[in-house]
This record gives structure tokens, sequence and C-alpha cells, in this order.
């Protein structure tokens, strides 16, 4: 299985006084991150929350939003890895403030979970 690399920088810390971070993510969620590096999409930029499970694999990326709920969940289930599930908006977003996920999305991931996240 071939991981993809990726390096994070810490916010607020000059570039010089902190090495970055490097993970190494497998899957669907690994491709995703590789796609989204080569555009200039404002998603980029927006400061997510990254979820791991106990093995330290990369297993949701939530995207926040300006309402009650994330404006993007990118996630894999840890039967197929190779699957990407995408929540809220399915494009890259493009503005720094998005919109919260419709109700209705809210409601699909918390199917989904229900069925793949045991």
């Amino acid at each position: 299985m071939k991981a993809i690399e990726v390096a994070l920088l810490a916010e607020g810390v000059d570039r010089n006084d902190k090495a970055p971070t490097r993970l190494e993510v497998f899957g669907a969620l690994g491709k995703y991150i590789e796609a989204i590096e080569g555009t200039d999409a404002e998603e980029r930029y927006i400061k997510s929350d990254w979820y791991f499970d106990s093995n330290l694999y990369l297993r949701r990326i939530e995207v926040p939003g300006v309402g009650d709920w994330p404006a993007k969940i990118i996630t894999q289930s840890s039967d197929d890895i190779d699957q990407l599930e995408i929540f809220g908006q399915q494009d890259y977003i493009k503005t720094s403030k998005p919109e919260s996920m419709s109700r209705e999305e809210f409601c699909r991931l918390v199917d989904w979970e229900r069925e793949n996240m045991n």
C-alpha cells in the first residue's frame, strides 16, 4: 500500500523556528490531499481538524463552516480506505469562510457513520 507524504507547518510559528510535521497518509485521503495540493483552492489554507484512529491513520478531515456544522467532511472507512466519502460541498472550497453543510448532508453523514464506523 503506497502512502502519500504530507508536511504540515505549525500555525503562528516562524518557519525557521520549528520543523514541519511529516505524515504518511494512506488510501483515498492521501490521494485527496495530493490532488488538492496542486490547486489554488482556498480549502488548502483553511485551518481544518484532522482526526486519527488508534493506529494513527488519518481517517477524517473536517473543514469548519460559519454555522453550526462543518462546511465539509472528507473521510474513508476503515474497511475500504480507497473509497473517499465527502459530506458537504463536493468541489474544493474556494472561499475562506465557507457556509456550513446543509442539514441533509449532516444527516447523510450520521447515517454513513452508523453503517461504516464500528
